[in-house]
Order: C-alpha cells, then sequence, then structure tokens
C-alpha cells in the first residue's frame, strides 16, 4: 500500500476548501489529477523494477498485466481483519464520517474538528498487514514521523490535508 500526502495548495485548492475545509467539485477534480498522479507514479516505479518495458506495455504482455494492480479496499477483510491495531465497527464509521474526502475509503482529510478520527484512521491504514509506504507530495519517501510532520506543517500553514492510499498488487 502506498500512503500519499496529496499536494494541495493555494494554488489549486478552491477558497471554500481552504477556509473551511468544504472541497468545491474543482477540488474533487483535483484530488483526481493528484490520484491519478499517485497511481501513475507507482505503475512506473513497478514497471522499472520488474524490467517491464515499452514494447510490454503496448503489447499488454502477461508480464506486464501481472506487473502492477490496483485493487478496491474492503473494509472487512483487508482493513478490520489485517490491521495490526485493533478496529471497532463503531468508532471506524464514524471516523470515516469525519475525515472521508471521496466517499469511499481511499482517502481521508484533516480539518480543524476531526484531528482525533483523522489520525485514528491513519494509524489503522498505517498498520495494515502488508508493506506500506509513505511519500510526500513529491513521491519521496518518508517514515511515518516525518509524514507527520509535514502534515503538521501543511495545517501550520492553513492549507488542506488530503491523505490519499492505493492498496496496489506486484508480482
Amino acid at each position: 500500500m502506498s500512503i500519499q500526502l496529496l499536494d494541495f495548495n493555494k494554488s489549486n485548492s478552491s477558497k471554500s476548501f481552504m477556509d473551511d475545509f468544504n472541497p468545491t467539485k474543482e477540488d474533487q477534480l483535483t484530488f483526481s489529477k493528484l490520484s491519478e498522479k499517485h497511481e501513475e507514479f507507482l505503475a512506473k516505479k513497478e514497471y522499472d523494477s520488474q524490467g517491464i518495458t515499452d514494447k510490454d506495455i503496448e503489447n499488454e504482455t502477461d508480464d506486464y498485466i501481472m506487473a502492477f494492480g490496483i485493487l478496491e479496499l474492503n473494509y472487512e477483510y483487508d482493513i478490520k481483519e489485517n490491521s495490526g491495531v485493533p478496529v471497532n465497527d463503531d468508532e471506524y464509521k464514524t471516523a470515516f464520517t469525519d475525515c472521508g474526502f471521496t466517499g469511499f475509503i481511499d482517502s481521508i482529510t484533516l480539518n480543524k474538528s476531526n484531528s482525533e478520527s483523522f489520525y485514528y484512521l491513519f494509524n489503522v491504514y498505517n498498520n495494515l498487514m502488508c508493506e506500506v509506504n509513505l511519500i510526500d507530495e513529491n513521491f519521496n519517501g518518508q517514515t511515518e514521523e516525518s509524514f507527520k510532520q509535514l502534515i503538521k506543517d501543511k495545517q501550520q500553514k492553513s492549507m488542506p490535508v488530503v491523505v490519499q492510499f492505493v492498496y496496489y498488487v506486484n508480482q
């Protein structure tokens, strides 16, 4: 799994998102663009590490097809049953309601009133029983401590904090 702090900033965020953490349709479009970049980065990284060539991609070879795939997170199996920390149904649902950005379990947002819920969900996702990589807005690897510091830095600058999760398989 890859967890990225998305690059929402003053130039690509609406005033209502910046001031009130209320995303507009344009902010949701920005989320789509940023999440697509995250997925493309992961795919390229996997293809490069596995020696997948442009010709493999063009011809959709078996090696290409098996090299990388994005999976949808399933609450019961992927999260509740495979987290290294306890997951309570009610607490998870409440936290997700407080922090959900897209309505799906692929992202969360931090605002002025949901810090406890945000960090609860971050802890659940960061402790899933799979390899978890934390990356910043520029796709640089981070430790848990440095990732949390980047979040605090964005908060201090009154910047939107949106974290996206990409659950993927590789060969």
